[in-house]
Parts: structure tokens; sequence; C-alpha cells
């Protein structure tokens, strides 16, 4: 019916409005508009519901009928087979988008720190914890941790020039940093405003590497039982952890 309709189309919206990768959200929200469309335009009236015409009652008493089973919107009854399968493979898509972004994030913290070295003072404890995959982003952060306890100049110019001593220089080429002073860089920006940037960039970082297989994890779940329990598990986990 439309009404079931739109109460599965606002459900699914909702999920993919709690998902906080933006390019992760947009391919299931472009899968559910496809399945619901699919789905609702196939289920043609039935040849052989009666007809009834205008005034057929008139006179009579209503004994009421009873119809098939309809499932409450924002249940898991009310999710149709193909959106739940279409859900197991999109999670495996959700899980290379997650893998690109994860770059793109990792990126964007070696960048803030070689623009700002002694964020590795400041918040060396966080720095410590992140999870970086990139090998060469990993020896960028030890090397850092290492020039904090040592009471070593976090300046960035001979921060910089240590490191190419050390032969990071294609790194610090990829990174786009430089050791001349003054030099413009693409996002150069106030310290205090890098620290406001890196330290969202890093709670961003750590929900993407630790946050984000769990709920692949119950989308996959959800999509294989279709149980009441794993789909409010996964509309858990779907929210804003800001939230």
């Amino acid at each position: 019916t439309p009404e079931r309709r739109a109460g599965l189309e606002r459900a699914l919206s909702a999920i993919a409005a709690q998902i906080t990768d933006a390019k992760v959200a947009d391919y299931y929200r472009r899968d559910f508009d496809q399945k619901i469309f699919d789905n609702f335009k196939r289920r043609a009236p039935s040849s052989d519901r009666p007809q009834f015409q205008r005034g057929q009652f008139r006179g009579q008493a209503f004994k009421g009928a009873k119809g098939p089973f309809r499932p409450q919107p924002g249940t898991a009854e009310a999710v149709s087979p193909a959106v739940k399968a279409s859900l197991l493979a999109k999670a495996g898509l959700a899980g290379q988008a997650r893998e690109g972004a994860l770059s793109r994030k990792e990126a964007e913290l070696g960048s803030l720190l070689l623009e700002t070295p002694s964020l590795a003072l400041s918040h060396g404890e966080k720095l410590a914890e992140l999870p970086f995959r990139d090998p060469s982003l990993d020896r960028l952060r030890h090397e850092l941790l290492n020039l904090a306890a040592s009471g070593s100049s976090l300046e960035k110019t001979p921060v910089l020039n240590h490191f190419m001593r050390l032969g990071m220089a294609e790194l610090l080429a990829r990174l786009g940093a430089t050791s001349k002073p003054g030099a413009p860089t693409p996002d150069s920006m106030p310290e205090d405003e890098t620290e406001a940037r890196f330290l969202r960039a890093a709670a961003d970082f750590r929900d993407m590497a630790e946050g984000e297989p769990e709920r692949e994890r119950a989308l996959r779940r959800f999509a294989a039982e279709g149980s009441e329990e794993s789909w409010h598990e996964a509309r858990r986990l779907l929210r804003s952890p800001h939230e």
C-alpha cells in the first residue's frame, strides 16, 4: 500500500541519514530508492480481486474481512527480501568505500602533522593510539613522537629537514609539505585551527577504522537473518556517534 511504502521509505532514509561517511551513505540511499521502486512497481493489482460497484452494499451490514498480514512500517518484516539482499551486496561496496575514505583521512592527518609538528607534543597520547595502516605514515608518527620525547625542536622547518635526512622526501612530496620558510601550503592555517582540524580528523579516522566494520557486520547479519533483533542492532549501530 502507499502507506506501507511511505513508512518503509522513511525508515530506510533514516538509516542512510545516520551513516557518518557521506559517500557510504549515498551508496545506501540510492540503492534503497531503486530497490523500493523496483519492489513496489512490480506489484500489479490482482486480477481475481473482487470488483465492487458504488452502492453495492447499500442497505447491507458490513461484516468486515481479514486481509493479508501487513507489517508495521519501520520493522524488520517491512523490509523486502530484495532490499535485504541489496544490503548484503552494498555492505561489500561500503567496505570498499570505507577503505578509500580511510586512506584519504590518514593522509589528511599526515599533512596536519607536518604542518604543525608540535601536535605530537600536545596530543602525543591521541597520536600514539591512531590505527595508521600506511607504513610510511606510521613511521612519520613514530619519528614525531620520538622527537617530542627527546625534547628536540618541533618547529616545522627543522622537523621537515630532519625527515629529508631520513630519506622521507617522497612522503613529504606526497603530502605536499615544504621546508622553505614562509612557503605557502594548500591548507595553510593558524595553529589553533590546525589543532582543531587534527582533533576532528583523528576522531573521524578512529570511528571509520573501528566503528564502520562493526556497522557493516550488523548490515550483513540483518540482510542474512532479517530478524527483529538484527534490525534493531543495525539501526543502533548506524546512528551517529555524536547523537
